[in-house]
């Protein structure tokens, strides 16, 4: 899950997961957005660009 991925990549540091996307993963999603300069309307959505940013840092120790 999104939350799970966000623990995973160290930015969530409470351990959120609920399963949801609530306003406090949004909270989480948006410096991320803001740090990769990743524009989107309205903050926090997760789109295609969000997803490969997350995918990319998570998977830094993998060649594919």
């Amino acid at each position: 899950s999104l939350q799970r991925l966000l623990v995973d990549i160290r930015q969530n540091p409470t351990n959120h997961i609920t399963g949801e996307y609530d306003a406090e993963t949004r909270d989480l999603i948006v410096p991320l957005q803001d740090l990769n300069a990743i524009d989107v309307k309205p903050p926090g959505i997760v789109e295609k660009l969000t997803w490969q940013m997350l995918r990319d840092r998570a998977c830094v120790a993998y060649d594919f």
